[in-house]
């Protein structure tokens, strides 16, 4: 392995369409009670307020006096449990930098979803807090998170935040594969022109993960060509030359996935390539996250990501899948279709325990190349 070095693995942030939809994913804003006796696994809103209005960047919010604000949500708490299962990482530091009067707290939870503050920090003028935080408590489940709250006669402002942590490669099979590090992207597209663009331009919005990406590899099997499509030449152009369209005949989406694995063999310079669908809606930072918790892990793994409904978009479809081996029988584990706008991180204890999947879609899918290697392409066929 590679001596650790502190890198940024997850950071804070807003979305890209602040849309009362989605804001559930990215801040909580509300009061919240859990019922009692057979339902204490339910709550419900006491008060709510808007919390676009909140939103001041990609990475910044603004409080009003004497108000608060909890990122333990969805895409801004930290999933402390999954690092600490199955990475070397055994501590992580929080850097906070914020401008005006007011308190943080930072807070983590069990598997049980039982909440504790472990950290309470006045803050004043231009602060910049970090802390270091152990991952010993987090065996089988578990979050951290910070909340905000203002002064009763100042605004509190978050410029920014994150989480860093001292990260190791996974074991390399050999010499060869320590010369790689890029990340291969690849999508499948057929006559869908208008999504797939759509995508290709929420990953230009972001010039981190550009900056981490080889080659986006798209293989076209449609009877309209995506070079075609109007607002082409832009996204070529925002991609800086990374973008290589590969024009075949229709071989399914498994068939155009599995050239994507080979592209990104044949590169030779790719240690990872991640498979897209065409008409996701990505959130670019989930990228970023993949690819460095990957980089991370003690073993090579793949690493999937979760899929929302796109017309209900704080719903997330499941939180992991699992096999049965002896029926083989396939599923999801736990609930499925979970709404966050009715029932927050914060407020949802199921989801506070710690999943293992056992395979993920096609749609967000990390998968180091040293497996493609060792295992073969993928059959051109969709079965399970």
């Amino acid at each position: 392995m590679t001596a650790p070095i502190q890198r940024v693995v997850h950071r804070v942030i807003m979305p890209i369409e602040t849309s009362s939809d989605v804001m559930p994913l990215y801040l909580d804003v509300d009061a919240w009670s859990s019922l009692s006796g057979d339902d204490a696994d339910l709550s419900f809103r006491v008060s709510g307020r808007n919390a676009a209005s909140l939103v001041t960047g990609r990475r910044s919010i603004r409080l009003a006096a004497d108000s608060s604000v909890s990122l333990g949500t969805y895409f801004n708490a930290f999933p402390a449990a999954y690092w600490r299962r199955w990475t070397a990482v055994r501590e992580v530091t929080l850097a906070i930098h914020t401008v005006g009067d007011g308190e943080i707290a930072v807070v983590r939870s069990n598997a049980r979803g039982v909440m504790q503050t472990v950290h309470v920090a006045p803050v004043s003028g231009d602060s910049l807090l970090e802390l270091d935080l152990s991952l010993d408590y987090f065996v089988d489940g578990g979050w951290y998170w910070f909340e905000l709250t203002s002064s009763a006669t100042s605004t509190l402002e978050l410029v920014d935040a994150e989480w860093r942590a001292a990260v190791e490669s996974a074991v390399a099979d050999d010499a060869s594969e320590s010369d790689r590090s890029g990340l291969v992207i690849a999508i499948t597209t057929m006559n869908r022109e208008s999504f797939c663009l759509d995508l290709l331009r929420r990953i230009a919005s972001d010039g981190e993960v550009t900056a981490e990406i080889d080659t986006i590899f798209v293989m076209d099997q449609g009877s309209r060509l995506l070079r075609d499509a109007d607002g082409f030449d832009e996204v070529v152009s925002a991609l800086g030359g990374r973008l290589v369209v590969i024009e075949q005949d229709n071989i399914g989406g498994a068939g155009g996935f599995a050239r994507g694995m080979y592209e990104a063999v044949r590169s030779g310079s790719a240690a990872h390539v991640l498979l897209l669908d065409d008409d996701v809606q990505v959130e670019p930072e989930g990228i970023l996250r993949a690819l460095r918790f990957s980089r991370s892990t003690v073993t090579p793994m793949i690493v999937g990501g979760h899929m929302f409904d796109m017309y209900d978009k704080s719903r997330l479809h499941a939180i992991a899948e699992g096999i049965d081996t002896e029926l083989f029988d396939w599923g999801p584990i736990g609930p499925t279709r979970h709404d966050f706008t009715n029932s927050n991180l914060r407020q949802t204890k199921w989801l506070h325990r710690r999943f293992d999947s056992d395979y993920n879609g096609w749609w967000m899918s990390l998968i180091p190349v040293s497996t493609i290697e060792k295992v073969g392409l993928a059959l051109p066929v969709f079965i399970k």
